[in-house]
């Protein structure tokens, strides 16, 4: 099938089910979504998109652990990843464009980026996370040197994992649970962030802090 968007915004609603190898979706002019929605595990591969700003994915298994996996490798021009809605896990593979993932709305579940090997080249990869209201898992960024966090209402992240970021900047408000933070992390900075935070899971390293303007607690 092929769908092709007009000069407003467009929004391309698919199943994992209904996006299948061969597809195309191409966006027009204006800001553009593709959503991916599947109630059970899946992979899913094939298809083509281009000049679509935002991948989003809900996996709504009941099954926390069960994986929606998303296959970008035919993906181009995406500015945004989203996770929404979800009560399982989703992945994002062959991603070849380093874009900010937001995760909202989300009850359980593991979210993954994982980048081709070009893309995340060198030491000075940036990436950054929106958390909005939700409850998430395992996050894990590999191959990203610094990770900014921008929270808004009530948000936990029960492992950041990213084998590789020494930073990691917390801004925004609310309340950010982070209960495991990698343990590469030599900086983190929430000089910026007005909220409430909890952070644990320090890894045995040099690490500097820098708490926010709210009440902080930090467990070492």
């Amino acid at each position: 099938d092929t769908f092709v968007g007009g000069s407003g915004n467009d929004s391309f609603s698919a199943s994992n089910t209904t996006l299948n190898a061969g597809d195309s979706v191409t966006g027009g002019e204006g800001s553009d979504t593709l959503a991916v929605f599947s109630a059970a595990a899946a992979t899913i591969g094939g298809f083509t998109a281009s000049g679509v700003e935002t991948i989003s994915v809900s996996s709504t298994s009941s099954t926390a652990a069960d994986v929606v996996t998303l296959n970008l490798g035919s993906v181009s021009g995406e500015t945004g990843l989203q996770v929404t809605g979800s009560s399982s896990s989703a992945t994002f593979t062959n991603t070849d464009n380093i874009a900010p993932l937001t995760l909202s709305y989300n009850s359980a579940g593991n979210a993954t980026v994982t980048y081709n090997a070009s893309t995340v080249v060198g030491t000075a990869d940036a990436m950054t996370v929106n958390t909005i209201d939700t409850a998430n898992g395992t996050v894990t960024l590999a191959g990203i040197e610094t990770v900014s966090i921008n929270n808004s209402g009530v948000s936990s992240l029960d492992v950041l994992t990213t084998t590789s970021a020494t930073t990691v900047n917390v801004t925004g408000s609310g309340t950010l649970t982070l209960t495991d933070v990698d343990d590469a992390t030599k900086t983190l900075d929430m000089s910026a962030f007005t909220g409430t935070s909890t952070v644990d899971g320090l890894g045995a390293v040099d690490l500097a802090i820098t708490g926010g303007s709210g009440n902080d607690t930090i467990i070492v």
